[in-house]
C-alpha cells in the first residue's frame, strides 16, 4: 500500500497533476549572478598554470633535461609527446601574457622565512617554454614560437615584480636565455615577424631594481629581527640573558652562535668574551646598523653603472674585516655580516641582463638599417663582428664583456 501511495503522489507531481496540495509553487526566479574578479591578476593565472605542469615520468625527465641541456642541439621527436602534457600549461602562461598587473601576495612580514613556491615552478615552465619555442623555430612555426619567447620574458619580468633579490636573480636568468635563442632566430624572421617582436618587447613590464629591492629588504630584516627579539624576550620572561638573546637571534637566521667554545679554541673563546659585554642597547643597535647598511648597498645600487663596482668592493671589504670580531665596533656590524646579500653579484647580473636588452634591441635595428645604426650604451660603443651566418655584438662592461650572438657561425 505504501508503495502505491508513493508512486502515485510521484506520478502527479511529475505529471503536474492538479491537486493543489500536492503541487509545488513555482517561484520565478532570476539568473544567477557570476561574480567576476574586478582586477585581473597574471599572478592567479601562473598558478593554474603551475598546477597544470605533469608528473614526468624519469625517462621523460632525462630526454627533457637532455635537450635543455644545450642550446643549440637538434630538438628529438621525443619531446613532441612531452610538450603534449604541458599544454595546458603553456596555454594559461600565454594567458597570463595578456594580464598586466602580477601580485604574488607575498607575505612580507615574514622575513627570510618567507615561502616563495612560484620561483621554482616559474623556472621549470619558462624552460620547457623556451624548448617548445626552439622546436617550432626548426619547423619553421615562427609565429608561435615567438610567443612562446615573449610569454616567457613576460613571465620573468613578472617574477620581478616582487622587490626581493632573488625575483631579480631568477628574471636575470630566464631572460638572458631567452633574449640569447631570440637573438640566434632573428636573421630568419620576415620583416613583419621582427616588427611584431620589437613592438611586443617595448611592452614588456618593468622590473624592480637592486636599489629598490634592497630597500625593501631592509625594511623587511629589521622589522622581523625586532619582532624576533621581543618574542624571545618575551619567553626568557624577566632579566632575560643578553648572550641568550643574541644567541637566538643568530639561530634565527641560520647562524649558531656558540657561547661555550672549547678551552682550546682561542678564536671562539675571545667571540664568547665580547659577546658577554653585550647590552640590550648594543642589540638595539646591531639591528639598526642593518638596517643602516641596507640602505647603503641601496644607495650604491642607485648610482651609474660604471660607478658602483668599486663602491661594492670596498664596502663588502668593511663587512667581511668585521667578521673577525676583533673589538665591540666589529660587533655591530655582526647581524650584518650573516643578513646582507654579495651585492656585488647581484648588481652584476642586473648589468648585464640591462645590457642583453639593449643589445637585442639594436641588432633588430641592424637588420633594418644595417651595422652603422649601431649607438653607444652609457657611453660605450657596441663593437660589430661578422660570422658566417650572422653577427656578433660586444660590449665591455665593468661586469665583464656581453657578447649577443645574432644568427649562427656555421
Amino acid at each position: 500500500m505504501k508503495r502505491t501511495t508513493t508512486l502515485l503522489i510521484l506520478g502527479l507531481l511529475i505529471s503536474g497533476g492538479t491537486s493543489s496540495h500536492l503541487r509545488a509553487e513555482v517561484v520565478p526566479q532570476s539568473a544567477p549572478v557570476v561574480k567576476m574578479a574586478t582586477a585581473p591578476n597574471a599572478a592567479v593565472i601562473y598558478w593554474q598554470a603551475f598546477y597544470a605542469i605533469p608528473n614526468l615520468t624519469e625517462e621523460q625527465k632525462k630526454v627533457l633535461e637532455a635537450a635543455i641541456s644545450s642550446d643549440t642541439a637538434p630538438v628529438s621527436d621525443q619531446l613532441k609527446p612531452i610538450f603534449a602534457q604541458y599544454r595546458i600549461a603553456l596555454h594559461e602562461m600565454q594567458r597570463a601574457r595578456q594580464v598586466t598587473p602580477c601580485d604574488w601576495q607575498l607575505d612580507m612580514s615574514a622575513g627570510p622565512e618567507l615561502l616563495l613556491p612560484h620561483v621554482q615552478k616559474l623556472r621549470e615552465l619558462s624552460r620547457v617554454s623556451l624548448l617548445r619555442a626552439r622546436q617550432r623555430f626548426a619547423e619553421r612555426e615562427n609565429d608561435a614560437a615567438i610567443d612562446d619567447v615573449l610569454a616567457t620574458l613576460k613571465m620573468a619580468r613578472d617574477c620581478a615584480s616582487s622587490p626581493l633579490l632573488i625575483s631579480i636573480l631568477v628574471n636575470a636568468s630566464i631572460e638572458k636565455a631567452a633574449i640569447d635563442l631570440l637573438a640566434r632566430q632573428l636573421p630568419t624572421l620576415t620583416k613583419d615577424q621582427r616588427d611584431r617582436l620589437e613592438k611586443e618587447l617595448a611592452l614588456l613590464p618593468p622590473t624592480v631594481t637592486v636599489a629598490t629591492a634592497m630597500q625593501w629588504e631592509g625594511e623587511i630584516f629589521g622589522t622581523w629581527l625586532k619582532r624576533k627579539l621581543e618574542a624571545e624576550i618575551r619567553q626568557q620572561g624577566n632579566s632575560p640573558s643578553i648572550e641568550k638573546l643574541f644567541a637566538a637571534l643568530c639561530l634565527s637566521m641560520g647562524v649558531p652562535c656558540n657561547l661555550d667554545p672549547k678551552p682550546e679554541d682561542r678564536q671562539g673563546q675571545r667571540r664568547a668574551e665580547l659577546i658577554k659585554t653585550l647590552s640590550m642597547a648594543d642589540i638595539d643597535a646591531q639591528i639598526k646598523q642593518l638596517s643602516d647598511d641596507f640602505n647603503t648597498l641601496s644607495q650604491i645600487a642607485s648610482l651609474p653603472i660604471d660607478q658602483r663596482k668599486a663602491k661594492v668592493d670596498a664596502f663588502e671589504k668593511s663587512i667581511e674585516a668585521a667578521t673577525q670580531l676583533k673589538d665591540k665596533a666589529d660587533l655591530r656590524h655582526c647581524l650584518s655580516s650573516r643578513a646582507l646579500p654579495s651585492l656585488g653579484n647581484v648588481i652584476s647580473r642586473e648589468e648585464q641582463v640591462y645590457i642583453r636588452r639593449q643589445l637585442l634591441e639594436q641588432a633588430l635595428r641592424v637588420l633594418r638599417e644595417g651595422e652603422n645604426s649601431l649607438t653607444p650604451i652609457d657611453g660605450k660603443m657596441v663593437r660589430y663582428q661578422k660570422m658566417a651566418h650572422g653577427f656578433e655584438l660586444h660590449l665591455s662592461s665593468s661586469s665583464g664583456d656581453v657578447i649577443l650572438k645574432v644568427g649562427t657561425e656555421g
